[in-house]
Order: C-alpha cells, then structure tokens, then sequence
C-alpha cells in the first residue's frame, strides 16, 4: 500500500481508438513486472495508442520510469504513442526531471477527480479543495 493509503491496482477501458490504463497507489520494484507484463499484452493485441491515466498513482520509482519508457519506445516503433494522463505534481516532477516526459505527451487533468482530490493538479494550479470548502462552511453546533 502507499502512503497515500491506496493500494496498487489496476484499470483499463477500451474504445475504438485506445486502450485507457489507470494505476492506483504506485509503481516500484515489486509491482513494475506486473505493469509492463500488462503493457506488453496490450501492445502486443494490436493496439497502438496507450493513455496511462496517472490520477491516482502516489508513486513511482526509476522501476515504474524503466516501463514507461520501454513501452513508449515499442508503441512509437510501431507508429503508435503511450501518452500520460493526469499525473500528480510528484510523479509529473519525476518525469520531467529525469527526462522521460519529452518524450511522451503528457495530458493535464480536467477531471472531477483533480477539483475534487487534489489541492494542487500537475499544470492546473490551485485547485477546489471540495472538503474544506465545506468544513468551512458548515455552522458550528454549540
């Protein structure tokens, strides 16, 4: 589990022109195998445009870089892209900083979940904060 609370899973949703793959909790060294393995089976299905939906991930090591990487390599050799959505201001600050989002599109969130769940969204700014909106709102009870 992460120290975000979420444990690691997995989501993916298919449409007619890509497979959308959401992570929850993080990506390191013990899990990394299980996401790449699951990457590796999607391309090798035929399908060439990947979105990795990163809202809920809390985490990621070099392990989890290491996949993201390999991965895009493999779709754009087959005339495809793997492109990232959402992604927290930590985990889109270990992309950049190790280089790795150059050379993949990266997609700011325009979700409910970045109004709702983050004070901060990756290239967003400030975002509602929904619960203290309402803590604040809410009469005190003598």
């Amino acid at each position: 589990m992460s120290p975000g609370g979420r444990p690691f899973g997995v989501t993916i949703g298919f449409d007619a022109a890509q497979v959308l793959v959401g992570i929850n909790g993080e990506i390191d060294g013990a899990n990394a195998p299980e996401v790449g393995g699951l990457l590796d089976a999607i391309i090798a299905a035929g399908h060439t445009i990947v979105v990795l939906d990163l809202a809920e991930l809390d985490l990621m090591n070099g392990s989890g870089l290491r996949v993201i990487a390999d991965r895009s390599d493999r779709l754009r050799q087959a005339g495809g892209a793997l492109s990232i959505r959402s992604p927290s201001s930590a985990v889109r600050r270990i992309l950049d900083v190790t280089g790795v989002g150059r050379s993949l599109e990266i997609e700011p969130s325009t979700s409910l979940h970045c109004l709702v769940k983050r004070s901060h969204c990756a290239g967003h700014g400030p975002a509602l904060d929904v619960a203290a909106a309402s803590r604040r709102a809410k009469p005190a009870h003598p």
